[in-house]
């Protein structure tokens, strides 16, 4: 619009041998700080580099990569202590041993102290595709002597989480015996001591990961604001003119146009 309206004033002063009025083009003459800033928001350093400020661009970009690739990182390596984690319980803890003991415990009458235990926190048992709560379970079959042959543990997070957090799911782990001496703060086993260790590293990772995805949109935001700030400070020392005057060389038959910025 502004272009248009320069071109028909220097037109009326050159059909009227006259000087045309300086006109201030403002910061529309310039980049735009909100594309820039949109720019910048969806790619970090994609508005500096719009506007000009090739330094910031890079610093933005390259944060941009060396964060998604630490996130990547972090992820797999979750993943990874994720997938070790649920391997090691498969093999060192059974639902069978929770429930109906060996001949290597100490205990043979546990599972009435188990069942009538109200701190158990909830795993979810499995028989014949039906799923009960651990307390639906034991109402369903409230002695060893009636539990089913084919029943098995629904293996999902809790059921991770519980079994190496809680005394509870001691009996479980192929390694627990109540005459052995073993206890700490919260384990019962030193099987289960090692679990707990894995998943702590495991969640360690997956948090790690977590803040690096925060960094990365708090890196786009940074990247906006900054693209926006400075796109619109570079336009502030911008102003662009027109003016037509008579021609020194040729006076009163041609005009000079100059252009200023």
């Amino acid at each position: 619009m502004r272009t248009i309206l320069l071109f028909l004033m220097i037109t009326g002063a050159v059909l009227q041998g006259q000087t045309a009025p300086e006109i201030d083009l403002g910061p529309e003459s310039g980049t735009s700080p909100k594309k820039a800033m949109l720019m910048s928001l969806v790619l970090p350093g994609a508005g500096q580099a719009y506007s000009g400020s090739w330094l910031s661009s890079a610093l933005y970009a390259g944060l941009e990569i060396g964060l998604a690739g630490y996130s990547i990182w972090l992820q797999n390596k979750g993943a990874e202590g994720v997938a070790a984690y649920e391997d090691f319980a498969d093999e060192h803890w059974d639902v069978q041993r929770w429930f109906r003991g060996d001949e290597s415990m100490d205990n043979p009458g546990y599972y009435a102290n188990l069942a009538s235990n109200p701190r158990t926190h909830n795993v979810f048992i499995m028989v014949d595709g039906h799923r009960y709560t651990f307390f639906e379970f034991i109402d369903r079959y409230p002695s060893v002597e009636e539990l089913p042959d084919n029943f098995t543990i629904y293996e999902e997070y809790h059921y991770y989480e519980n079994i190496g957090k809680y005394k509870q799911f001691k009996q479980g782990w192929d390694d627990y015996s109540a005459s052995s001496g073993y206890e700490t703060l919260r384990r019962s086993s030193p099987n289960q001591e090692r679990y707990s260790g894995m998943r702590d590293e495991a969640n360690g990772y997956l948090k790690s990961a977590a803040y690096a995805g925060s960094a990365i949109m708090f890196n786009h935001l940074l990247s906006g604001l900054d693209a926006y700030f400075r796109t619109r400070g570079i336009n502030k020392g911008i102003e662009a003119g027109a003016i037509v005057n008579p021609d020194p060389r040729n006076p009163g038959t041609a005009l000079m146009v100059s252009l200023a910025f």
